[in-house]
């Protein structure tokens, strides 16, 4: 009699477990889609760098530029730096870009956007199943930060690609997940 009872017993407890799997107890899962600033990023930098590139040339400059606007070759002086800087900024300004807009700090509509890029590629890197350490802090915090103008501590701010897991991750990893979620870019995410 005990033997059939621990029988019965093994069989309802394997049924309720089933049921329980089959159903799941947390939220659906859902399929992640990039939104579109993603790609119109990815065609803006397409554009950005070799237009950057073709007006330096035509100021006379042999360098390398970057999509950070960036210049890969030292400079010799500060003087040539600072010439080169100027003319950066010009060439930023024929792509219809305000190089000024990075010294002035960010507004209030900007910080909002930042945020919400930054939750979407967050949002994209768990999809890619990053198991990452830290969640996005509120939109609020994000802005106060952003806007009080001071460099935040590590443990206030938070950026998706400064996430400890990803911080350990190598290089070509994380190069590879840049690629399907990508960081907003500078040049493409505000006014």
């Amino acid at each position: 009699m005990i033997h059939r009872t621990r029988c019965v017993v093994a069989v309802v407890a394997v049924a309720l477990l089933s049921a329980c799997t089959t159903q799941g107890d947390g939220p659906e899962v859902s399929e992640w889609t990039a939104p579109a600033w993603m790609a119109e990023q990815a065609q803006a930098k397409e554009r950005f760098v070799p237009r950057l590139q073709a007006c330096l040339d035509s100021k006379g400059w042999n360098v390398t530029v970057d999509e950070s606007a960036g210049v890969l070759e030292p400079f010799s002086s500060e003087d040539e730096m600072l010439r080169a800087s100027a003319d950066i900024d010009a060439c930023l300004v024929e792509q219809g870009i305000d190089p000024t807009r990075f010294t002035s700090g960010n507004s209030e509509a900007d910080l909002r956007v930042m945020y919400s890029q930054d939750v979407d590629t967050y949002e994209c890197l768990v999809a890619q199943a990053v198991d990452l350490e830290q969640k996005p802090i509120s939109e609020e915090k994000y802005v106060e930060l952003g806007l009080s103008g001071e460099n935040a501590s590590l443990s206030e701010s938070w950026l998706p690609y400064l996430d400890p897991a990803i911080l350990k991750m190598e290089e070509t990893d994380v190069a590879d997940l840049k690629r399907i979620c990508p960081e907003r870019w500078s040049f493409g995410s505000t006014s």
